[in-house]
């Protein structure tokens, strides 16, 4: 039997920029952009139909942000509730005193749960991270590594990407940011390249 569906899992990386301001809220259509396809340089598609969230780990290293020792405090987190979405409510952080050690926060969704199921490209909260130094400032450099499992279907439409695209060589694979913006204004960049 033949099936019409990709599904892949890949390990998305991401770093900080100096506009992250310390809190980001992610969407289920932020995660299906971080992966698109330039159909011209102006429009792009999300390459896949579906997301399935299995692990988020922020990470980050102390920095003296005006507080006496350095020091960083890192979190993710599942919402409880936001609208038309049930998430678990779970929220894990870690907090690192010093520059020779690494602050790290990981989360799995529970599989039964709505934020560890397969969703389609919609505005609704998957997840929450955080990256604050003493001063409560958001900490550039900060990593977000984010295991996703990708599937496409025959029976849905391609979405376009969520924010507008420009100068793109139609026919290639590109990463996005993590929080579905352009380079210039994302507060996650992805690592990889080629970059939009």
């Amino acid at each position: 039997m033949l099936t019409d569906q990709l599904r892949i899992s890949q390990t998305l990386r991401f770093v900080a920029t100096t506009n992250f301001t310390g809190a980001t809220v992610i969407t289920w259509y932020n995660l299906l952009d971080t992966w698109f396809i330039a159909a011209t340089a102006a429009i792009a598609y999300q390459l896949f139909d579906f997301v399935r969230i299995k692990e988020v780990r922020v990470m980050a290293v102390g920095s003296t942000g005006g507080a006496a020792v350095p020091n960083v405090v890192v979190g993710v987190s599942f919402p409880s509730l936001s609208t038309g979405f049930v998430g678990e409510g779970r929220e894990v952080t870690d907090t690192s005193l010093g520059v020779n050690s690494m602050a790290v926060a990981r989360i799995r969704p529970s599989p039964n749960s709505q934020s560890g199921m397969w969703q389609t490209a919609q505005q609704l909260t998957a997840f929450e991270i955080r990256a604050t130094d003493g001063a409560g400032a958001g900490i550039s450099g900060a990593y977000c590594e984010v295991d996703l499992e990708f599937r496409n279907s025959s029976d849905v439409s391609p979405a376009n990407t969520q924010n507008a695209v420009a100068g793109l060589i139609p026919g290639n694979l590109y990463f996005g940011a993590l929080d579905g913006k352009r380079n210039a204004t994302t507060e996650w960049e992805s690592v990889f390249r080629l970059r939009a």
